[in-house]
């Protein structure tokens, strides 16, 4: 992939956001357009964003000079995994959702006391969760 401006890059992935999820707030759009841009370039040119509902993955492909973005959905409800699964308190989901599309990895002490580790593999397109043991959220 060619090197590209990160200006273009984040008006790219502001296009794509809004396309994705209508009527975001702008400080999320503000933090998930900085974390699409972050993410393309350190896992070359993959991006992934995760709902209680969804996963949504961008993927940056360069069309001639300038770069676009192939989306692809799945319905995949974290929300429900998380919470059943998991110990995830409900009203927890959304904030730890948000965190994990922020940093894609994040520790968690659910409501019965395990820790778990929440990840996202951009370059996969897949979400990974697993219990930490000795570790402290």
């Amino acid at each position: 992939m060619k090197p590209v401006r990160h200006y273009p890059l984040r008006k790219l992935a502001e296009t794509e956001l809004a396309k994705c999820f209508k009527g975001l707030d702008d400080g999320v759009m503000n933090d998930l357009a900085t974390s699409l841009v972050r993410q393309w370039l350190t896992y070359e040119g993959h991006a992934g964003v995760v709902t209680s509902t969804h996963q949504c993955w961008f993927r940056l492909v360069s069309m001639e000079d300038s770069p676009e973005v192939v989306v692809s959905q799945a319905e995949w409800h974290w929300g429900r995994t998380l919470s059943r699964d998991w110990h995830v308190d409900d009203e927890e989901i959304p904030g730890l959702l948000h965190q994990l599309n922020l940093c894609q990895s994040v520790l968690y002490r659910t409501a019965v006391g395990l820790t778990i580790r929440l990840w996202v593999e951009p370059e996969e397109r897949a979400v990974r969760c697993e219990e930490q043991m000795g570790e402290h959220a």
